[in-house]
């Protein structure tokens, strides 16, 4: 995945909500935290696919 297709993803507002969430709890850098925000996203997507 290209950087470019990252910052393009636009995150829905209750994403949003939970990415900040998951910043302030771990104190994480934006950055880092996005990207583990992603993975876990992308594999809750790949997961409700396998299920169809």
């Amino acid at each position: 995945m290209n950087r470019n297709s990252i910052v393009g993803c636009k995150l829905d507002k209750e994403m949003k909500k939970a990415f900040e969430k998951e910043c302030r709890k771990e104190h994480r850098t934006v950055s880092s935290t996005l990207l583990l925000f992603i993975e876990e996203y992308l594999n809750k997507k790949g997961k409700e696919r396998k299920a169809d």
